[in-house]
């Protein structure tokens, strides 16, 4: 029913800092929604292969910013492809690029004229898909993708969980 109703993939952005389970429960989420019937994929940041060798320019963030943009717009046309996902995960992406983008501007690494610039060109580009976003916490245990894992097997089926989305 969820396949037959959705025009086009409901993205979910995981973002969070380093080790914090963030592929890990993406992992997990996208084998019970693949069990469940429905097409996923993900768009996995894209920082290891930047030709932008200074990681702490703000042009690196932009450009890694810019090719998630480009792969979810790909993956996100309308009419959709007969073969594009319900679902679309973002394994960071656009909302941790703007988190990046505040944090250059508090160390004086990008004017604010330049992050406000910045900002308001990816959520524009945004405002096109049905987004949410998940973010990690730096106090999560390394069990917290089992437990996850554990109370979604509990819900009566894949509906339960996107409605709670």
């Amino acid at each position: 029913m969820f396949a037959k109703q959705v025009r086009r993939p409901l993205v979910i952005e995981f973002a969070g800092v380093p080790k914090a389970g963030k592929t890990t429960t993406l992992t997990h989420v996208q084998t019970f929604l693949k069990r469940c019937g429905f097409r996923t994929d993900v768009v996995v940041e894209r920082a290891s292969v930047c030709p932008i060798r200074d990681k702490k320019h703000a042009n690196f963030n932009v450009w890694t910013a810019c090719t998630t943009l480009a792969q979810v717009l790909e993956k996100t046309q309308n009419p959709p492809k007969p073969d594009d996902p319900h679902i679309l995960f973002l394994d960071r992406g656009l909302f941790d690029s703007i988190c990046w983008m505040r944090m250059m501007e508090q160390i004086s690494r990008v004017r604010r004229e330049e992050r406000v610039l910045i900002e308001q060109f990816l959520p524009a580009q945004g405002r096109q898909l049905p987004a949410r976003a998940v973010q990690e916490d730096r106090g999560v245990r390394p069990q917290a993708p089992h437990r996850f894992r554990r109370a979604i097997s509990r819900q009566s089926g894949a509906s339960r969980l996107l409605r709670g989305l």
